[in-house]
């Protein structure tokens, strides 16, 4: 009986200790991104649309992203908040299910959100013509989520667009990559 309760317990830690733990990439090195866009009344000019490119690592297998609208007093130096919780979460839940856990921010101001794959869709989307999107997002207030990016090009691009033209919008993105073993 011993033997077999021995035999057990090395099969058993084997498989704990070589269950590969995921590891994590601030993609912007722990400065989030920051996009203004200004009130307009000229939309047909296209000018309530901006694009931000997320340079993907070689081996990330996903992304979790976090979007989130700020007041003008907190643009200049928003705060670090997406690597940390999912380092955190990550010790508790799969990581292509961290995002539903949290919760970001935001006020009361909307935008949409678009995620975009391939320079020539990117362009489209910020000069008013007919582009392919991943994943879009309407009328959010802050928007975090997972995204696989295993057949993707190593560099997409999140467009945001001001719905609402007579105010400005300020964003903070934040993205952290989820690499392969």
């Amino acid at each position: 009986m011993n033997l077999i309760t021995s035999i057990c317990f090395l099969v058993c830690s084997y498989t704990l200790t070589t269950e590969s733990v995921p590891s994590f990439v601030d993609v912007f090195a722990g400065e989030p991104q920051s996009i203004h866009i200004k009130s307009t009344l000229n939309k047909w000019q296209c000018n309530n649309k901006e694009f931000i490119p997320i340079e993907l690592p070689k081996n990330a297998k996903g992304i979790i992203y976090s979007v989130r609208t700020v007041k003008k007093s907190n643009f200049k130096s928003p705060q670090k908040e997406l690597f940390k919780e999912v380092k955190s979460l990550s010790e508790k839940y799969d990581p292509t299910n961290i995002a539903d856990y949290i919760k970001p921010n935001g006020t009361n101001r909307s935008f949409n959100l678009y995620l975009i794959n391939g320079h020539e869709n990117v362009q489209s989307f910020n000069n008013c013509g007919h582009y392919k999107y991943t994943e879009k997002f309407i009328n959010k207030k802050s928007r975090t989520g997972y995204l696989n990016t295993e057949n993707m090009e190593e560099t997409i691009y999140f467009g945001i667009e001001n719905n609402n033209d007579l105010k400005n919008l300020r964003v903070i993105v934040e993205v952290v990559a989820i690499l392969h073993e």
